[in-house]
This record gives C-alpha cells, sequence and structure tokens, in this order.
C-alpha cells in the first residue's frame, strides 16, 4: 500500500511538473505570437485555461496525498477550542466590525 501511495505520488507530481511548463510554454507561445509577428493562436488562451484546471486538480490530489496542505495560523496559541467563548468572540467579530463601520460612515 506504502509503495503504491509512493508511486502515484510521483506521477502527480511529474504530471503537474509537465502541465505547468506546458502551461508556461503555450502562454509564451501566445504573448510571442500576438505581439512579435501579430498573428493569434486561437486555441491557445482555451488550452491553456484546460491546462490550469487539470493542473490545480492534480496538485490538490498530490499535496492531500503528501499531507502538506496549508494551513491558515492567524492567531497561534491564542484561541483554545475547548472554550466557547472564544468562538464566540470570532463569530462576533464580523458584525461588530460591520456595525463599528456603518456607525463611522453616519458620523462623517
Amino acid at each position: 500500500m506504502n509503495k503504491t501511495k509512493i508511486i502515484i505520488d510521483k506521477i502527480l507530481l511529474a504530471l503537474s511538473s509537465l502541465l505547468l511548463l506546458t502551461m508556461v510554454v503555450l502562454s509564451l507561445w501566445q504573448i510571442l505570437s500576438r505581439y512579435v509577428f501579430n498573428i493569434s493562436s486561437p486555441g491557445m488562451e482555451e488550452l491553456t485555461r484546460y491546462l490550469l484546471i487539470w493542473f490545480g486538480l492534480m496538485s490538490a490530489a498530490y499535496v492531500f496525498g503528501a499531507k502538506k496542505a496549508y494551513r491558515h495560523r492567524i492567531f497561534p496559541g491564542k484561541i483554545q477550542p475547548d472554550n466557547p467563548a472564544d468562538f464566540t468572540k470570532i463569530i462576533r467579530c464580523p458584525r461588530h466590525i460591520s456595525r463599528r463601520s456603518i456607525n463611522g460612515l453616519w458620523r462623517i
């Protein structure tokens, strides 16, 4: 099982790298052909879009399999998951900010 996962991760990494390289080459060709040669490449932009979608899917699968997902850590150690009061503050924060901004607008 572990050997299969390593093989799949290597395949996903290789495909993602190949897709990224292909997108860069296609984008450079599109820029070069449009501004230097004054010809348009009709399918290059569409092909680059499809490659971008597949690049995102392959990269997400690789990152998920490698367990290297990005975590947002705005306030590390400040919020305790066992304390419900911390979550109440987080939930009320956008409402408090919007009220303050609206009240500030009325004063102008």
